[in-house]
């Protein structure tokens, strides 16, 4: 080998495949290339002098070592070619396709093994991943005559009687071994006859799609047929849950639609309990109010929503048995509905109550699973906090135009309906009167008693307001110990008087504030509307003048103001 020229040594590194020259009966490497050391990651040092199968996996060292053995006995000279996995420093393999050949050493004529190696790893990777995708999916193929005699067939449906008339179907047809399915072998005829079908069928309690392709020979005829068959049971059941959850979602955001854009309460329950009895197939949806312990006079167990699904005759819910058949077997009793039951609200305080009803053929059909269950406390969730809303915005509402000590009208309430009785009496030619009221010596019982005997009797003075007024009066508290009352279809200024003179007598009564006996009395001030009033605010102003009048004459009076006190004031 020492007699090699320079030049052949460059030629023998430069190979872009890998070499090893080794003994034929030590087995021990001469001499590797560059593209070999590559290949099994090792130096040129720690190869040359060590036998071959030092680098050879394991299992595969022996029939190496019987390779070489075979090669020097049968002297052979054609190459020999063999998969091995090479080991690399690092423990991983490397899949080479070796090419071994004898050969003889021109310097003393020694056997030498001459082997040639590739490195073949991406393509043993894809046929490895090729062999687990065939073995692992549920695709299975076959080619059938036109006799439709199975041919050849690689895998097929797990089902021991199907892979039984399968087998049947290579000695016979498939129109013996599955004479039942009639409507089956009307799409292997259409295939015969040159067309490409697809369908999918049911059988054994799974979904297969096949695919059918017609193979034409020569002369352009059918001579067989080839089928591509896949379970799609999983696949549809998916889409089916996909399909379901997709239904639910758009039944959630519609009510949640509903509730933002302000639908009132009965109607959004009334919508919920017919989405719920469509969507989950039931019988009867009740929405009901729960009774709370806490609340005097709250009505426990009104049913806000119920949807009923009117069966048709002879159907008691899907999959149920029909009265005829209970008339023939008395014995069996009627099915029982599967009920379920979701608080609406706070978990340890619910307000209401939604109950599903649903009757099918058996229990386990008619039971309810996780989703569904889910499905309802979502609805539930949004009916409650919707009711939420709905309170929290009345709640607004009311303090909006309320006072939150009396509990009466506020300034802007009383402003409000004033102007809109103002707007009334232009129409119909009523006249409208406002009392205005302010309380005599409340800062004297105030500093006295202390504000919360002040607030005591500011309660109990509208309290006294209320009863002394007509019953379409507006009450209003305006500030501090001010009052205001309007009254529509006032004929006269004395109608007026009389009023102003029952709540200055309702008002002077003795009453206790916090244990104390006190009497108070008010100045009020008197204003009536006339046909050219038109404004709230004004006629609201001669009121108040009208007081600070009646509050400066004589306290405990009331006088009817007139324009001239615009210029007093």
């Amino acid at each position: 080998m020492s007699a090699h020229t320079a030049n052949d040594r460059e030629l023998f590194d430069l190979l872009d495949i890998g070499v090893i020259v080794a003994g034929s009966h030590d087995r021990r490497i001469r001499r590797v290339n560059t593209r070999a050391r590559q290949l099994l990651g090792r130096a040129a040092n720690e190869l040359i002098g060590s036998p071959w199968e030092r680098f050879v996996h394991p299992a595969e060292r022996e029939a190496r070592i019987e390779s070489c053995r075979l090669s020097v006995a049968t002297e052979r000279t054609c190459p020999q070619h063999v998969v091995m996995r090479a080991i690399r420093p690092d423990g991983s393999c490397v899949h080479c396709l070796v090419s071994t050949v004898l050969v003889e050493d021109p310097q003393d004529g020694e056997p030498l093994t001459f082997s040639h190696l590739q490195d073949v790893s991406p393509l043993m990777v894809a046929r490895t991943q090729l062999d687990l995708i065939v073995e692992n999916s549920n695709v299975w193929l076959f080619l059938l005559d036109r006799t439709g005699r199975i041919l050849a067939a690689t895998g097929g449906p797990a089902v021991p009687d199907a892979a039984k008339r399968l087998h049947r179907a290579r000695a016979s047809t498939v129109f013996e071994a599955f004479p039942e399915n009639r409507r089956r072998h009307s799409n292997l005829r259409r295939a015969l006859g040159g067309e490409r079908v697809q369908a999918t069928i049911k059988a054994y309690g799974r979904l297969y799609d096949l695919q059918m392709a017609p193979i034409r020979g020569a002369d352009s005829r059918v001579t067989s047929v080839a089928v591509v068959g896949n379970d799609v049971t999983e696949r549809e059941k998916a889409q089916a849950e996909l399909r379901r959850r997709a239904a639910e979602q758009t039944v959630v955001a519609d009510l949640a639609q509903r509730a933002i854009d302000g639908v009132d309460t009965a109607t959004l329950w009334a919508q919920a309990a017919r989405a719920l009895a469509d969507h989950l197939d039931a019988d009867l949806v009740e929405g009901v109010r729960l009774a709370r312990g806490d609340d005097d006079g709250d009505e426990g167990g009104l049913v806000l929503a119920r949807a009923e699904v009117k069966r048709p005759a002879g159907e008691s819910g899907r999959g149920a048995p029909s009265p005829g058949e209970h008339t023939r077997n008395r014995s069996e009793r009627a099915p029982r509905p599967a009920i379920l039951s979701v608080p609406v609200g706070r978990p340890d305080r619910p307000t209401a109550m939604i109950i599903v009803h649903r009757t099918r053929g058996t229990p386990d059909e008619a039971r309810f699973t996780a989703q569904e269950t889910q499905f309802v406390r979502t609805v539930g969730t949004i009916l409650a906090s919707a009711a939420t809303r709905f309170e929290m915005e009345a709640e607004l509402r009311y303090r909006s135009t309320h006072d939150g000590l009396t509990g009466l009208a506020n300034r802007t309430a009383l402003l409000d309906r004033l102007q809109h009785a103002l707007n009334r009496s232009q129409r119909d030619q009523h006249r409208i009167g406002v009392l205005f009221l302010d309380l005599n010596g409340f800062k004297t019982i105030n500093d006295r008693f202390g504000h919360r005997a002040g607030d005591e009797l500011l309660g109990r003075v509208a309290g006294l307001l209320r009863h002394a007024v007509r019953p379409g009066d507006t009450v209003s508290r305006l500030a501090g110990d001010e009052f205001a009352i309007v009254c529509e279809d006032i004929t006269d200024i004395d109608v007026l008087r009389v009023m102003a003179d029952r709540v200055l007598q309702e008002i002077s009564r003795p009453s206790q504030v916090t244990g104390c006996p006190v009497t108070v009395t008010a100045s009020i001030g008197l204003a009536l509307s006339g046909p050219t009033d038109h404004d709230a605010e004004e006629l609201l102003h001669g009121a108040d003048l009208a007081m600070y009048t009646a509050k400066q004459a004589d306290t405990g009076r009331a006088v009817v103001f007139d324009p001239s006190m615009h210029d007093r004031s």
